[in-house]
């Protein structure tokens, strides 16, 4: 469907005008998208062993950088950020962190061959 005569073809077989027609799909939209944020919001709440978004933001309250914060092994063990507010400068940070704890990983392991 690419023009605008399509649409109004459309829209008038089911007996609805054409901006009738676009009014209902923006409404179909928004809801689906409410709907798939909902879910995200539940599975962000039980990842964190929290009911609530009050709840969530009480577990985190002992991080001073709140809400800013690093996840340390677990998706539980949550730690002041470090990162730097330039996101670039961030990625990079966060990166070279990566990379040293994965260094850190495999020494033990050459230890053991």
């Amino acid at each position: 469907m690419s023009t605008f005569s399509d649409l109004e073809k459309i829209s008038q077989k089911y007996s609805d005008s054409a901006e009738e027609f676009i009014r209902a799909g923006v409404i179909i939209n928004l809801k689906e998208k409410q709907r798939l944020l909902q879910i995200e919001r539940i599975e962000i709440l039980s990842r964190y062993q929290a009911t609530t978004v009050k709840e969530l933001n009480q577990k985190w309250s002992n991080v001073s950088t709140f809400p800013k914060h690093c996840h340390d092994g677990t998706q539980l063990n949550v730690t002041e950020s470090f990162l730097p507010d330039d996101y670039e400068k961030a990625i990079e940070t966060f990166l070279r962190l990566v990379r040293k704890k994965m260094a850190a990983e495999q020494l033990p392991e050459k230890k053991q061959r």
